[in-house]
């Protein structure tokens, strides 16, 4: 299954608001796009691996990654026609910088024995 996966931060002191938001209505609002099926949220830990220089220097702290079911062009073409028909909304929480890139899934997850 492909995904789509956005990186965002907040705007500096509405890290709250911008939390908010995302959960309850950016969310419900992409999930309400076809072709997208389900969402998680991650934040950047700060635990990272040592001279992992790249993670500590981005300011990307946000994560979402979104299913995508079927076509992802279809999927990314009718986010396109929600956001310009004004059925996905942002919040000024969130600041503009973004980064978002489909993946093509290459197989099933690989599991531990100890899993």
């Amino acid at each position: 299954m492909p995904i789509l996966i956005v990186k965002t931060k907040p705007v500096l002191g509405s890290e709250e608001q911008y939390n908010d938001w995302y959960d309850a209505q950016h969310l419900p609002e992409m999930l309400a796009v076809p072709g997208f099926v389900a969402a998680r949220r991650y934040r950047k830990s700060v635990t990272q691996s040592a001279g992992n220089t790249a993670a500590a220097d981005d300011p990307l702290e946000y994560l979402a990654v979104y299913e995508i079911e079927g076509d992802p062009t279809v999927a990314l073409e009718n986010l396109v026609t929600a956001v310009r028909g004004g059925r996905i909304h942002m919040s000024p929480a969130k600041a503009p910088e973004q980064f978002a890139i489909v993946y093509d899934e290459l197989g099933d997850w690989t599991r531990s024995d100890n899993a």
